[in-house]
């Protein structure tokens, strides 16, 4: 006869678990040993694994910082069964390959454009000695690429920085919006969509593009990282604003990222800082790859206090000690600023993320959102022409669109909605910038989230006033002239210390 344990409530949930779900959990906390040496997971974690582990489609939107890249590897490990990722960054597989081989899992490989034909090739047709592959959605629309995965019988399909799909995918690169029709052609593997941030109608894009399946999870953690001060500095001037830059780069705490929307500024502002005894570099698109290979491993090595960076730098880099994130121009919408501010702090410790604003500076975003964007003129061009082309930018997004079957109307409303969002977007950023009351409480209401208690460790707002020094934040360590090597002497330096990527 049967006797209930008396050690045990009678209302405890746990009598209430499946058998099932007591085995998947001990079998992914002690994979969580076996692989990892973690004995605990971070929230969000279990929860997403967990959905995987019963044959759930799970979108995870989980906090820069709290792991997401484990979640898909543990998985990996459960199901047995090869895994795709799909990266939007070159850098960025290139470091989940690299990270994944100094751990000791050999069998990964990234599939992309920096490989030659004859390489990507071979990489193909030695597929199945793979169980990580990391490529791009671009790669994805390649037949022979597709063909090469049907073979493998993917067990796992995860979409990393899923919000490209809403953010990327509509204008800039449009393959993001065939992931879901890539889903199909590999049989709607088990998939796995995963970010750090996703209000409403990023998580309805993810959700609609990927066809989900309807059961799908979906798994969220809040996006306040309270460790973050969020500070906003006005300034009446460009040249006074310029000045209070480099003061408060001296002053702080380091590492740490600066964002602009300018390659020429960053590249101008890495050499001022230079001049300053800081040791910086700027990292954006129009270097080559060799150099920003350099410059982010660098940072990741304690050799580079400062980087000025454009968007292209940040996305998965896994470094946990980064004091602060300036932004000296504005981002486009809050969505991307969370993402941006989110690379500081992932230790845990007390970091600072500052906007400087000064007259005129909400005129770039605006501009930017207009001119990305392909005139009527350039749309009625493309489909007028039977082989059109395609040389800038706009031109390949119309092609694609012509390419997919959208009509030439449709495209037009499709991009005129697109522009509408954009304004949106950046209206509420500015709204977020003019909060007088709580600049978290802002933030966070853009995520249908409820801030805590404004406290002096919050944000600045009319009535606190931040100070590096009552944050834990000024720099006291002295500084001395360093100049920066050129690019080669730093890639000699790293190699020569076998560093393997």
């Amino acid at each position: 006869m049967a006797v209930d344990p008396t050690h045990v409530k009678q209302n405890d949930p746990r009598l209430k678990l499946k058998q099932s779900d007591v085995d998947f959990a001990r079998e992914r906390q002690a994979a969580l040993r076996t692989h990892f040496g973690f004995s605990d997971f971070h929230p969000g974690q279990a929860a997403a694994l967990d959905g995987l582990q019963h044959g759930r489609d799970v979108l995870a939107v989980l906090p820069t910082g709290s792991g997401k890249t484990l979640v898909y590897e543990l998985a990996t490990y459960l199901l047995n069964r090869p895994c795709l990722v799909v990266s939007p960054l070159l850098s960025l597989m290139q470091d989940q390959v690299g990270r994944l081989n100094q751990r000791g899992e050999r069998r990964a490989v990234a599939i992309n454009s920096m490989m030659t034909p004859p390489e990507r090739m071979q990489a193909l047709q030695r597929l199945d000695q793979f169980r990580f592959i990391f490529t791009s959605p671009e790669m994805l629309l390649n037949n022979d690429v597709i063909q090469a995965l049907r073979r493998l019988q993917i067990g796992l399909l995860v979409i990393d920085e899923a919000h490209c799909i809403s953010t990327w995918g509509p204008d800039f690169r449009p393959a993001y919006r065939s992931l879901g029709t890539v889903r199909e052609a590999l049989g709607e593997p088990l998939t796995l969509a995963v970010t750090a941030t996703a209000d409403h109608q990023v998580q309805t894009d993810i959700e609609k593009v990927l066809q989900l399946s309807a059961n799908h999870a979906v798994v969220r953690q809040s996006v306040d990282r309270t460790n973050i001060f969020l500070n906003v500095m006005r300034f009446t001037s460009r040249k006074q604003k310029n000045e209070a830059l480099l003061t408060l780069v001296e002053s702080s705490k380091k590492p740490g990222i600066i964002y602009f929307s300018s390659k020429k500024q960053a590249d101008e502002w890495a050499q001022r800082f230079q001049v300053a005894g800081i040791n910086a570099a700027s990292y954006h698109a129009g270097l080559e790859a060799t150099t920003r290979f350099s410059v982010q491993q660098q940072f990741m090595l304690d050799r580079l206090q400062v980087v000025c960076a454009t968007s292209a730098f940040g996305m998965g880099i896994d470094k946990a000690d980064i004091r602060f994130v300036i932004h000296y121009h504005m981002p486009s919408n809050l969505l991307d600023y969370v993402q941006e501010i989110g690379r500081a702090g992932r230790d845990g410790q007390q970091s600072i993320a500052t906007l400087l604003v000064a007259p005129g500076d909400a005129q770039l975003p605006a501009d930017l959102a207009d001119l990305q964007l392909p005139d009527k003129a350039t749309i009625g061009r493309v489909y007028a022409e039977h082989q059109p082309v395609l040389q800038s930018d706009p031109e390949r997004l119309v092609g694609y669109y012509k390419e997919h079957g959208y009509g030439m109307d449709e495209l037009i409303e499709l991009l005129a909605k697109r522009l509408q969002s954009r304004r949106l977007a950046l209206r509420k950023l500015m709204q977020y910038i003019d909060e007088p009351d709580c600049l978290r409480k802002n933030l966070l209401a853009a995520f249908d989230e409820s801030a805590p208690s404004h406290d002096d460790h919050c944000c600045a707002n009319s009535a606190t006033t931040m100070t590096l020094s009552s944050l834990d934040l000024a720099d006291d360590e002295p500084r001395v002239n360093l100049q920066l090597p050129d690019w080669q002497t730093q890639m000699r330096q790293l190699f020569s210390e076998k560093f393997i990527n």
